[in-house]
């Protein structure tokens, strides 16, 4: 599983989303993102792109992501 922030230094969550869904292994890694970017488009990339699950870091609690990332796996 990859825990995976949408504002990275070198590159953005959504363009190694883009890289991971190129390679067959690697596609196959559940992703679940959790961002401060909490506009519906940017929730909507993400899934279009493969995440399982996006968490808006402000409105989430550590339980919640630790559920969900039981159900994932």
């Amino acid at each position: 599983m990859i825990l995976l922030d949408l504002i990275m230094p070198n590159k953005n969550g959504f363009e190694v989303l883009d890289e991971l869904q190129k390679h067959e292994e690697l596609k196959k890694i559940p992703v679940i993102v959790l961002s401060n970017l909490g506009e519906k488009v940017d929730k909507k990339t993400a899934i279009r792109l493969g995440a399982k699950h996006f968490f808006l870091k402000s409105d989430s609690s550590m339980s919640a992501i630790v559920e969900k990332i039981k159900e994932v796996l």
